[in-house]
């Protein structure tokens, strides 16, 4: 009987012990997985962020870039309508239109735009005026 009693109150106390253990256990796992959780979303969020910052900061440099090169291609430009004008005015006028057609692969302001169909139209004209000139003087000789 001694036996018995004894070998009932380690089943009792075992199954009181396992029954507690396991309950505490299971809300130490579940505390320990929403902590797990809570820093990996901290440190994702915290990733985002940095990720997002550095992405603004490319999408700024990429801006700048094409500033720059914006601002060098206009330069460039007017450095060609500049010349064309001048040989305008040598009246070089083949030369003037070699000029202009080296702005082809450009992109043009609105103000060099009309500069240069303005200078286009007058290099028309005036080889235009040149070669009617030249063909009356010709008619004069024939005479």
């Amino acid at each position: 009987m001694k036996r018995n009693i004894v070998t009932l109150t380690l089943v009792a106390g075992l199954a009181l012990a396992f029954a507690g253990c396991s309950k505490d256990e299971s809300k130490t796992i579940a505390d320990d997985v929403k902590k797990a959780a809570n820093t990996t979303g901290d440190a994702i969020a915290k990733t985002a962020e940095a990720a997002k910052a550095e992405g603004v900061k490319v999408v700024d440099a990429a801006k700048e870039q094409v500033k720059a090169a914006t601002a060098t291609a206009t330069a460039k430009a007017q450095e060609l309508i500049d010349k064309a004008k001048s040989l305008v005015s040598e009246r070089k006028f083949s030369d003037a239109s070699a000029a202009l057609d080296k702005l082809a692969g450009l992109t043009l302001t609105a103000d060099q735009q009309k500069s240069v169909d303005a200078l286009k139209e007058q290099i028309k004209k005036a080889i235009a005026a040149t070669k009617d000139g030249a063909s009356a003087v010709g008619d004069l000789f024939k005479k």
